[in-house]
């Protein structure tokens, strides 16, 4: 049998920043990058399109941070060969494929036979004799985010189908890997724990700002200005139905964000700081909860609990960033001690 996988992290943490979590598939394969992965991550930002909008919320790196340990480049030009022979090329030399696909042409997908759907998913292996790849994608085989095989058909119709239908609609994803990308793990050392990468991305957490009309924010202050955003909502209520699947999506961000942080907590063994922050850790479970009986309801009253909720997080992350702020500069003044002696 011909066949090879690369490894993958089938679940890295984060569904709901879908062109990190490939990539974080990737990273979270493999054990001598956890310490770069554990230097990042820290921050959530927050804004508003406008005023009378629902809060969107994003991990405040972007893509550009993934050059440190990936090489990626993008296949604009199809090459002489199939487009399978030139995908199983790529995965005998230890490289994994990103490529866009029309989903709503995908029999594993939940948008097979709906409306278009033009996303990403990664491809990490093959199998010639069930002429097969081994892929990772979004809403496949009734999972959210998991492992499905794509037919070399199948992929080979979906890759024509992006370059005779699509190049010009989706040329603004150029720079996220469309249509066709190639990535590797970069031949270097292995990355160290960067603390002082993480002290300044706490640093500029700390202060909130407002630019222009639209609310922004960042860090911890993110839960401070959703919670006023929900009391403001009890007085004068303007979110509309149709912006309930982003409300959800917000919520689960915030629930994915805070394992994260965990996580980074517990690799660096700061244990004090990690028990302050599990005392809140079910407020956003009861705040996902209280969200979905607010929809069957409408009880404005459920909007203020779920604000105050909210501001006990702010209230817990607000003491938590001073003590891990000086974890960090007692441990590099250690270290510097540890020098001169």
């Amino acid at each position: 049998m011909t066949s090879k996988q690369l490894p993958i992290n089938e679940n890295p943490g984060f569904s709901t920043e879908c062109y990190h979590n490939f990539r974080l598939s990737i990273i979270m394969a493999d054990p001598n990058l956890r310490p770069w992965c554990m230097s990042h991550y820290y921050n959530l930002i927050m804004y508003r399109e406008s005023l009378d909008t629902f809060p969107r919320i994003h991990l405040e790196e972007h893509l550009n941070i993934y050059s440190d340990v990936l090489s990626e480049q993008t296949l604009l030009v199809k090459q002489h060969k199939s487009w399978r022979q030139e995908i199983i090329e790529r995965l005998k030399s230890d490289t994994y494929v990103l490529l866009y696909l029309n989903w709503k042409f995908i029999p594993q997908s939940s948008f097979y036979h709906r409306e278009d759907m033009i996303h990403e998913c990664l491809i990490y292996g093959y199998n010639e004799d069930q002429q097969t790849f081994d892929t990772i994608a979004f809403e496949v085989d009734r999972k959210a985010y998991g492992t499905t095989n794509l037919s070399f058909q199948a992929v080979e119709e979906g890759i024509n189908l992006m370059f005779d239908h699509h190049m010009y609609s989706h040329k603004w994803f150029a720079h996220y890997g469309f249509p066709l990308s190639t990535i590797s793990i970069k031949n270097q050392p292995p990355p160290s724990l960067d603390k002082t990468y993480i002290y300044f991305s706490l640093d500029q957490a700390r202060h909130p700002s407002l630019l222009a009309s639209n609310h922004y924010s960042k860090g911890f202050y993110i839960y401070h200005h959703l919670s006023t955003y929900f009391r403001e909502q009890y007085v004068h209520p303007t979110i509309k139905e149709t912006e309930r699947v982003l409300w959800m999506i917000v919520i689960d961000k915030l629930i994915q964000h805070h394992a994260f942080f965990l996580d980074r907590l517990n690799f660096l063994n700061l244990q004090d700081i990690i028990q302050l922050l599990k005392a809140i850790q079910k407020h956003f479970v009861y705040i996902r909860a209280l969200s979905l009986r607010y929809f069957k309801n409408l009880d404005p009253g459920l909007l203020l609990r779920i604000a105050d909720l909210l501001e006990e997080i702010y209230q817990a992350h607000k003491r938590a960033l001073p003590l891990f702020m000086n974890q960090l500069v007692q441990s590099k003044l250690s270290n510097l001690k540890e020098k001169d002696q």
